[in-house]
């Protein structure tokens, strides 16, 4: 993958290779490397380029940076909107947010998801996660 990213990587398919390679630095844990990879990433595609966003959050949860987590995932949100991709994004975003003691950005956060994304799986557990920030 690796050289691939090297030599093609100002094409679309090196880029998606990008997107492999930050997802296989990111699962043997060298997260500083998938972190570059995805910071990386330009394309036009709009889910790409919210998978690599959601990717940068993921590092830096990995991390245990759960502000910049937070933050990185309410942004791949923003730049999609599906009742697969966003609800989950949303659903990262309140958990690093609460992680980081941000528990009313965290509510609002699912609050907008069961209001925007009421049939989604993960709206099914949106009470109960407020109720959990709300203790």
């Amino acid at each position: 993958m690796k050289a691939i990213v090297d030599n093609y990587g100002n094409t679309e398919s090196g880029e998606i290779a990008r997107i492999y390679l930050a997802n296989a630095y990111y699962n043997l844990g060298r997260y500083d490397e998938s972190l570059q990879q995805y910071e990386s990433f330009s394309s036009s595609n709009k889910l790409l380029a919210a998978s690599a966003q959601s990717g940068i959050a993921s590092c830096y949860e990995a991390k245990g940076e759960y502000a910049k987590a937070a933050s990185s995932y309410e942004k791949a949100a923003g730049m999609v909107s599906n009742p697969i991709n966003t609800p989950e994004y949303l659903t990262a975003a309140a958990r690093c947010y609460g992680k980081s003691g941000d528990k009313e950005k965290a509510i609002a956060l699912l609050k907008r998801l069961k209001l925007e994304y009421p049939t989604s799986q993960q709206a099914r557990d949106v009470d109960r996660y407020i109720s959990e920030f709300s203790a």
